[in-house]
C-alpha cells in the first residue's frame, strides 16, 4: 500500500523528534513494510508480487506497525496515522498480538502524540521539549527548529 505525503511527513517530524528527545539508553528504527510491490500474472490469470513472496519468506510480517522504540526493556510500537488515518485489520491484529507480549503499542497522529508517550513512559531527555510550535532545544538551534518554523 503506498503511504500518503501527509503520514510521510508526520513520520519524518516523529523520527526527528525522536533523534533528540529520547534518551542513550534506547533506540528506534522504522519498518519499511509499505511501498509498491511489482505484480505479475501467471498464464492461468493468478496475480502475485515476487518481492513480495520473497519479504514474506523472510519473515516481513503484514501489520506491524511503522515505528519501534526500544528503551529500558521495553518495546515501544508506534503506528503513524493522518488525522482522519484508521488501521487496517492486519494493524489491529499486530497490535493485539504485541500487546500479548507486553510491548507498548500507540497509534499516533503527531509529534505531540509521541511527545505525550514519551512523557507518560519517563522517556524523553530533560533537555529536549516540545513547545506550541515544535520541538526546541534548551542549548542551541537545530535544522529541526528551522524546518518546524522555531
Amino acid at each position: 500500500m503506498k503511504r500518503n505525503n501527509e503520514e510521510h511527513k508526520i513520520q519524518v517530524g516523529i523520527v526527528n523528534y525522536l533523534s533528540m528527545a529520547l534518551p542513550p539508553d534506547a533506540t528506534y528504527w522504522a519498518v519499511p513494510n509499505g511501498g509498491a510491490r511489482s505484480q505479475f500474472t501467471t498464464k492461468s490469470g493468478r496475480s502475485f508480487s515476487l518481492e513480495g513472496k520473497r519479504l514474506k519468506d523472510e519473515g516481513v510480517v503484514s501489520g506491524v506497525a511503522d515505528l519501534m522504540i526500544l528503551w529500558a526493556g521495553r518495546l515501544i510500537c508506534i503506528e503513524v496515522k493522518t488525522p482522519k488515518g484508521r488501521q487496517s485489520q492486519n494493524q489491529k491484529d499486530w497490535e493485539e498480538r504485541v500487546i500479548t507480549c507486553g510491548a507498548v503499542y500507540r497509534v499516533v497522529r503527531s509529534i505531540d502524540d509521541v511527545k505525550n508517550l514519551l512523557d507518560l513512559l519517563g522517556c524523553v531527555k530533560p533537555r529536549a521539549r516540545l513547545g506550541k510550535r515544535g520541538l526546541a532545544q534548551f542549548e542551541e538551534r537545530t535544522e529541526l527548529d528551522d524546518w518546524l518554523g522555531n
